[in-house]
C-alpha cells in the first residue's frame, strides 16, 4: 500500500473513532436525569462523589464531590447536635450540598437516650426506615416563620450507647432551588462500620 493509502486509511479510522466517541457522549448525556449526582435508576457515578469517614464514632457516608464537609461544627448558639435536642451532645459533621445540608450528631446523655426514638415537640413521626443495615426512626418538622424556612427530617437510632441523629435540612421554599436528591442520597448512604 502506498503512503497515500495509509494516510486515507488512518484518517478513516480516526473519523470512525471520533463518531463513536461522539455517539457515546450523547448516549451518556441523555441517560443522566437532572440531578447533581448523575444518578440513573439507583446507580451513581463514583467520580461525582466524596466520602466522609469518622473513625471515632465508626461511620461513613457519601456526598456530592461538589459539596463540602465541615467537621465538628462548633457554633453551639446556632447548631446543636440535633434539632429539638433535649440534652447536650456532640455535633460531628455537617455536609453542605446544593439542595441543603445534612448534619450528624451523637449524645450519650441519659435524657437524649430516653428521647432518642420518640417524636419531640413539633415533630411528626414518619416511622421506621433503614439506613445502611440498621433501623432508624424518622421524624419531620418545619422551621417556618423564620428567615431561613426549611424542612427538617431527623433519623435517629441508639448505637453503642449513644443516640445518633442524621438530619436532612431542606429549604421549604423550593422555587428556583435545585432538586434535593443530593440531600436524600447523603442520608441514605450513611452506614456504621461496626
Amino acid at each position: 500500500m502506498t503512503r497515500f493509502g495509509w494516510l486515507v486509511l488512518g484518517g478513516l479510522a480516526l473519523a470512525a473513532l471520533g463518531i463513536a466517541l461522539l455517539l457515546w457522549g450523547f448516549a451518556r448525556q441523555s441517560n443522566v436525569p437532572g440531578t447533581d449526582l448523575g444518578q440513573e435508576a439507583g446507580q451513581v457515578d463514583p467520580a461525582t462523589l466524596a466520602i466522609y469517614t469518622n473513625g471515632t464514632h465508626g461511620f461513613s457516608l457519601f456526598y456530592p464531590a461538589s459539596g463540602r464537609a465541615e467537621d465538628t461544627f462548633t457554633d453551639e448558639t446556632t447548631f446543636s447536635w440535633r434539632a429539638s435536642a433535649v440534652a447536650t451532645g456532640t455535633p460531628i459533621v455537617r455536609i453542605h450540598t446544593s439542595g441543603g445540608e445534612v448534619r450528624v450528631g451523637a449524645s450519650s446523655d441519659s435524657r437524649a437516650l430516653e428521647a432518642c426514638v420518640r417524636a419531640g415537640q413539633a415533630e411528626e413521626s414518619r416511622g421506621a426506615v433503614t439506613l445502611g443495615e440498621r433501623e432508624w426512626q424518622a421524624f419531620s418538622s418545619e422551621a417556618l416563620g423564620t428567615e431561613d424556612e426549611r424542612r427538617v427530617t431527623s433519623y435517629r437510632t441508639v448505637h453503642e450507647g449513644s443516640c445518633f441523629a442524621v438530619e436532612a435540612f431542606e429549604r421549604s421554599n423550593t422555587e428556583g432551588i435545585p432538586p434535593v436528591e443530593d440531600v436524600e442520597f447523603v442520608v441514605q448512604s450513611f452506614t456504621f462500620a461496626r
